[in-house]
């Protein structure tokens, strides 16, 4: 049976419209990039923690080791102030800030482990925050940054009606002892992770 022109023309079409989603799909493909990471990523995340910040028991790290996906994890601050790290063993972590962490694991990997390896430190989890005294739920609360003194009371479900907004008292993490906080600043005060706060009672 002959094909008339016609007949040609729509087979013709027809096979067109068939294919063009085929060649749609595979050119989509083909444009869009892989993700990847760098060092650059790496650098620029852990670079949220601020540089003078001390990490302390309770705390949970995030340390990359750029291309070393089997050295890359999460890692808890133990009570005694040390992460266990592959390779190396115990690296003292109580008190010491990103960039002294990250210069320790550099040092001890590249002394016979790995060529020149590039470290990253970020925070997974910062250590909890107490508020104890006159508020409606004391206890301890999980840390997030730039925490206020007024938020961290809100968090502990705000001043009981016996409150004493004038004694309210602040102890760091790494001091031994409470010291007071002046009402004018009050709503000024950041707290770090790990201090406890304590509010006062009021006498009648």
């Amino acid at each position: 049976m002959r094909s008339t022109p016609a007949r040609r023309h729509h087979l013709g079409l027809g096979l067109a419209l068939l294919s063009f989603p085929i060649g749609m799909t595979q050119g989509a493909a083909q444009t869009v990039p892989a993700p990847r990471i760098s060092a650059a990523n790496v650098a620029e995340s852990a670079s949220s923690v601020p540089g003078d910040y001390h990490f302390g028991p309770g705390d949970r790290l995030r340390i990359t080791v750029y291309g070393e996906t089997s050295l890359t994890g999460e890692y808890a601050v133990t009570s005694g102030g040390l992460i266990s790290f592959p390779l190396i063993g115990d690296v003292e972590a109580g008190n010491r800030t990103r960039g002294e962490i990250q210069a320790t694991i550099h040092d001890r990997l590249a002394a016979g482990y790995l060529h020149d390896p590039r470290v990253a430190v970020e925070v997974v989890d910062f250590r909890n925050f107490y508020v104890l005294g006159e508020v409606n739920k004391p206890g301890e609360y999980p840390y997030r940054p730039n925490l206020s003194l007024e938020q961290a009371v809100a968090t502990a479900g705000g001043f009981t009606y016996r409150a004493s907004h004038k004694n309210i008292l602040v102890r760091h993490n790494n001091e031994d002892s409470y010291h007071p906080v002046q009402n004018d600043r009050s709503s000024q005060l950041m707290l770090q992770p790990g201090d406890t706060v304590k509010v006062g009672e009021r006498f009648f």
